[in-house]
């Protein structure tokens, strides 16, 4: 009796999964259902100025990455490099001077606070604190970062007129 209950519940795990599958595989991320409902402020933006914010968006993601990688070597000196070069790369502001006009004051502040951040985690790493020191100082950029991601969605529109 045992030996046919894995049986049975492996008969009925495997139907779950791949309806499973096949239901997230043919959902349309961007159907106007999900968009109607994401009650995120959206932000219409060109083309060539989202691929500057994500630009952005993921060197800071593989910046928090390395230093995270790093913390777990305990190698502060790598630490320190890594956010500093993070703090003085330039946000999408500066490398689109346009997208000053679009991006809401208080993402634009957010940035900046990211930008910060990643300066105080350098000097706490370059002035030889700890790992959980360092990992404290995380905690704001990594909130700004969420807190971004939860109030804004990009869209991507053919001109300023017509989102």
């Amino acid at each position: 009796m045992t030996g046919g209950w894995p049986r049975l519940a492996i008969a009925l795990w495997v139907p779950t999964l791949a309806l499973t599958a096949w239901k997230i595989r043919s959902a349309d991320p961007l159907d106007a259902t999900s968009i109607s409902a994401d009650g995120r402020e959206t932000i219409y933006v060109l083309p060539t100025e989202r691929r500057a914010i994500v630009q952005t968006m993921n060197e800071n993601l593989l910046a928090l990455h390395d230093i995270f990688k790093a913390l777990a070597a305990d190698d502060m000196a790598t630490v320190a490099r890594i956010a500093d070069s993070a703090a003085r790369t330039q946000g999408p502001g500066g490398r689109l001077p346009a997208l000053r006009e679009v991006l809401p004051p208080p993402w634009r502040r957010s940035g900046k606070l990211v930008h910060k951040e990643f300066a105080r985690v350098a000097k706490l790493a370059d002035r030889g604190s700890t790992s959980s020191d360092v990992l404290a100082r995380l905690s704001p950029l990594t909130s700004a970062c969420v807190d971004c991601h939860n109030t804004y969605r990009l869209v991507t529109a053919n001109s300023r007129r017509d989102p």
